[in-house]
């Protein structure tokens, strides 16, 4: 059987409104678990660095469109010219409730399989046993805010949704801003547009 055992990892975390302490204790279920997390990270080190310079995102509770636009906005400021590059990115999402993966975990890993291009990660069930998390390395910068917000009414729009509907379920980010959104994603084809009844309905493709 496996026993849990216990291995000092440095990672020195966020500020504010992420994790403490500044270092933490990795619990993991075997030493092939830890091997397969020191070898996770090890492309993030330079040189004969031994200490790793990562950082802890809690979106743990948040919904999904809240989740995404704090994801892209650390994720933009760790890789942005002249920053602080951050090497690893440990993204806190939940498990999700029993019996089912949880719809911000499944989204957010939807979105970065989407993105493999602009970046690398790793399942934490993977890295250390532990799927409530997910390690991301950044690369390349993720498209801006207008971007993540396309993903969302293209997402939302699985379903056919009247243009009303669309605008109140984004309206934090204001009428005009979803509107172009729309029709950006209808110029692209990623929205088919259909008459229903008195009002036209889009839907995703």
């Amino acid at each position: 059987a496996l026993h849990s055992l216990q291995y000092p990892i440095l990672l020195p975390l966020f500020r504010g409104s992420l994790v403490a302490p500044p270092y933490t204790l990795l619990t993991v279920r075997s030493r092939a678990a830890y091997a397969g997390f020191r070898n996770s990270i090890a492309r993030a080190r330079t040189g004969d660095e031994e200490t790793l310079d990562s950082r802890d995102l809690d979106l743990h509770g948040k919904t999904w469109p809240e989740a995404l636009e704090e994801f892209v906005d650390a994720y933009n400021r760790a890789v942005q010219p002249g920053g602080h590059t951050c090497r690893i990115l440990r993204v806190i999402h939940g498990y999700g409730s029993t019996g089912g993966p949880g719809i911000l975990r499944a989204r957010f890993r939807k979105f970065l399989e989407k993105h493999s291009a602009r970046l690398d990660f790793t399942l934490g069930e993977k890295a250390d046993g532990n799927p409530g998390h997910t390690i991301v390395k950044p690369v390349y910068a993720l498209p801006g805010a207008d971007a993540a917000l396309s993903e969302l009414v293209w997402e939302y729009c699985e379903q056919p949704r009247t243009l009303s509907k669309i605008a109140g379920q984004f309206r934090r980010y204001g009428t005009p801003r979803v509107q172009q959104v729309v029709r950006s994603l209808e110029s692209q084809k990623r929205l088919r547009k259909a008459a229903r009844a008195k009002n036209s309905v889009y839907q995703a493709v």
